[in-house]
């Protein structure tokens, strides 16, 4: 995916990428339910498991609006659709992105293979609500490390992803994506004849638009929207 690496590389991806967690967090907040807040105790967790709780659901949080840009360019790409149109003249297009941006937030993050028994109701109230057969997206496979605050939030959270403001928050969130990738200045070089001059088969060409049409407008339309809550 070097073609698509630039496009995290600027000023205007670091602007667009608290403009989409804000857009998120603002539709959501606008609700008649407040986004819970938790303390270490409350959880029973001890300090080092809750520092570790914290930074790598921190690191979900950044990586939301990255894995938005990246699914839309390269879905659209693939499906021959424009991305960009050269026109962006900001300095802000070119510029990189700040240094200090999401700097020391989030910590590697690492995932249960199979869920404890314990958290099935919580698996199947989550499937149910992002419309999932069987596997659990990677963020919830995570937090599943530490089940009674998965259990806790998802309890207090899924009342709020019920709710119109969090139809809104999707909303936002994906025009805040699609305005941004029409202003990219640096199209990549992926479009299907681009990967035919590559040498790629059209087998593998056809398995790539199904994969990122999948990824891009199936059930991450409302799992990439929850990740800042």
């Amino acid at each position: 995916m070097g073609q698509v690496k630039p496009t995290f590389t600027t000023r205007a991806f670091g602007q667009y990428s608290v403009a989409y967690r804000d857009a998120v967090l603002s539709a959501v907040e606008s609700g008649d339910r407040d986004l819970p807040r938790y303390r270490r105790a409350e959880l029973g967790l001890e300090p080092a498991e809750f520092r570790e709780l914290a930074g790598q659901a921190e690191t979900f949080d950044v990586v939301a609006p990255r894995l938005a840009v990246l699914f839309e360019v390269v879905d659209r790409s693939l499906r021959g659709d424009p991305v960009g149109d050269g026109d962006d003249e900001r300095a802000a297009a070119t510029e990189p992105m700040p240094a200090w941006l999401d700097r020391d937030r989030g910590r590697s993050p690492t995932m249960v293979d199979d869920v404890p028994a314990e958290l099935a109701d919580t698996a199947g109230g989550v499937r149910a609500f992002h419309g999932l057969d069987d596997d659990l997206p990677s963020i919830y496979r995570c937090l599943a490390q530490w089940p009674a605050y998965l259990r806790t939030a998802w309890d207090d959270l899924e009342p709020a992803f019920e709710s119109p403001a969090f139809d809104r928050a999707c909303e936002r969130a994906h025009e805040t994506t699609e305005a941004f990738v029409d202003s990219v200045p640096y199209p990549p070089r992926i479009a299907p004849d681009d990967l035919r001059t590559r040498g790629t088969d059209e087998a593998t060409i056809t398995e790539l638009q199904e994969l990122f049409e999948t990824f891009n407008r199936g059930p991450i339309e409302t799992v990439l929207p929850a990740l800042p809550t």
